[in-house]
Order: structure tokens, then sequence, then C-alpha cells
């Protein structure tokens, strides 16, 4: 294979022409016209590969092919068609520019959006549990849970007591991933009309030790459900980790076993 200037193979390569690209059509160029396999033993690029650069360099325009007594050849288009490639490249990118300073402004009002900086409320002890139950029955959003706690009997009395009911009464459902427990079948039971889908995943699937919720483009993080002297939640309020934290919800749910279904 004949030496190609490196420097050439850069020019080309700013008209959108990858390296191999480049090769096989300047030796188009030079031989006015060849088969894929000519080019392949010329280059000592795989005959495969070449027939794939090939569909590439007609796709952009820049190589024709005609077939003739089964033989198809492979045709070089006019070097003048690579200039046109990049004015039309330019123009695109003044265009790109000219709509980019039209939004600007829009864009920049993101800067001070609430939505780009999380808001985080940090609570302690047992007044946390309560406080962010209340949160979840304040507005009739859906709630998305992962369940990794037994509660403490306090924590269970509050839940039957008050978010039971007031969720009930709400027309959006919420859905639950658990942890393999005894007594589930029990809380299903009392929640009926609270959840569209409740699904159990075993700790081996989830190696996760903290509750957590999804409500009103929030997550919120509990630990220690049992205990209610270290009881922490923590509610972050950003669309952004929301969205990204509902993912990893729906993610789970593939993977675990629908046990209640509205």
């Amino acid at each position: 294979m004949q030496e190609i200037n490196t420097y050439l193979l850069q020019t080309l390569a700013k008209a959108n022409l990858g390296e191999k690209e480049s090769i096989i059509y300047l030796n188009l160029l030079k031989l006015g016209s060849s088969s894929a396999s000519n080019l392949a033993s010329l280059t000592r690029i795989k005959r495969s590969t070449v027939f794939f650069i090939l569909d590439q360099l007609i796709t952009k325009k820049i190589v024709s092919k005609k077939k003739k007594n089964n033989v198809t050849s492979f045709y070089p288009m006019d070097p003048s068609i690579l200039m046109f490639s990049l004015n039309e490249k330019a123009r695109d990118v003044q265009n790109a520019i000219s709509e980019l300073k039209t939004f600007l402004p829009y864009l920049n009002s993101f800067s001070s959006d609430d939505s780009v900086i999380p808001e985080i409320i940090q609570y302690e002890g047992e007044e946390s549990f309560y406080k962010v139950i209340d949160l979840q029955v304040s507005k009739d959003l859906p709630i998305y849970f992962i369940s990794t706690h037994k509660l403490h009997p306090k924590y269970e009395n509050y839940l039957e007591e008050v978010y039971i009911p007031k969720r009930k009464a709400m027309k959006c459902k919420c859905e639950m991933i658990v942890y393999q427990e005894k007594d589930i079948e029990l809380y299903i039971e009392k929640s009926k009309g609270v959840y569209s889908s409740i699904y159990e995943i075993t700790k081996k699937d989830l190696s996760f030790f903290l509750t957590m919720c999804l409500y009103d483009d929030s997550v919120i993080f509990m630990n220690s459900l049992e205990n209610i002297t270290t009881t922490t939640a923590i509610v972050i309020k950003n669309h952004l980790i929301y969205q990204s934290m509902l993912a990893v919800f729906d993610g789970l749910k593939t993977n675990a076993k629908c046990i209640y279904e509205l």
C-alpha cells in the first residue's frame, strides 16, 4: 500500500472522512474505478471492511457504484464535492449558533431555577418519621417506595391511623418494592386501596439498607425505622434526582415478583 501524506489525511478528516475512508477514496481517485476486492488488496484492509467503507462513502455522496456483468465497480466523485460538504457543515454550525443565541436567555434562566439546586431537609429522631408521613399525605400524588425495614410499633400505628386512611381517600395510587417479610401479607390486607401494585425482592437481589420514597419531585431516605431514637430522614427536592431514582425503581421492578395488583 502506497504511503499517504499524513497532513492530507488530517485535512480530509476535517471534511468528515475517517482515515480508512480517506485511504479508500484516494485510491479510487488514483485508479478511476475499482472493485472492492482490488481495493482490499491494494490497501490491505479486509474486504468486508472495504465494502462497509464504500457504503459509507456512497451515503456521503462522494462515491458511486455500477454493476456490469455481475461485477460491481466503484467510482470516485469529483473532489469539489468535499468542499460543498464542508460549506454545508459550516452553514449547519452557523444555524446552530444563531438558534443558540435565540434560546440563550431562556437557558440562562435555568441557572437560577430551584430545579437545578437541590433543596435538602434533614429530620432527626422520632418526629422525622411523622413529618415524612405527613408530607406524603399533603398532596394527591403517587408515591414509589422501596421499603427495607421493619417498623417500630409506634410507626406502624401511625401508618394505620394516619397514612393509610388518608391515602385510601386519594385518587393517585402508590407502588412499593419490599423485602421478603413474613408479615407483608398482613400489611397488604390493611392497606388495600393505597397501592396499585406491590413487588417483592430478596436481600440478595438488592443490597439497599435505606427506606426510600419518591414523591412530588422529592427523594426521601429514612433509616433505623425499628429504633425511634436513631431514626433519620433526609428529603432531597430536585426534579433531576427524582427522575434518576424513579428510573432505578422501574429497573428494580423488572427483577421483582409482583405479589399484589389492584
